[in-house]
């Protein structure tokens, strides 16, 4: 299955981008050095961006493990007190 897609739709800077450059007598090579110069720095942005995603993955792992961690605290602490009830409820007939 294909799908047509208005690119500039997404990206409203690239329709900038595109209509700055063909109006501003820039040539060929002047456009395809800045695109390249554009491309590197994407890259260099994709990677930072796919650190801090990774470094956020690890961070909500471990609040996940600490999460679990503290629910079985607290299921034991209620089995504690359900227990100190009991006893305090034999105790007191």
């Amino acid at each position: 299955m294909e799908y047509d897609i208005d690119f500039y739709k997404h990206f409203a800077w690239l329709r900038k981008v595109n209509l700055h450059s063909n109006s501003s007598g820039e040539s060929y090579q002047e456009r395809l050095s800045r695109l390249e110069g554009d491309k590197e720095s994407l890259i260099l942005q994709v990677s930072v961006l796919t650190d801090q995603v990774e470094a956020q993955g690890l961070k909500i792992s471990d609040l996940e493990s600490s999460l679990v961690e503290h629910q079985h605290k607290l299921n034991s602490t209620e089995e504690m007190l359900q227990q100190v009830r009991h006893f305090t409820d034999l105790t007191s007939c």
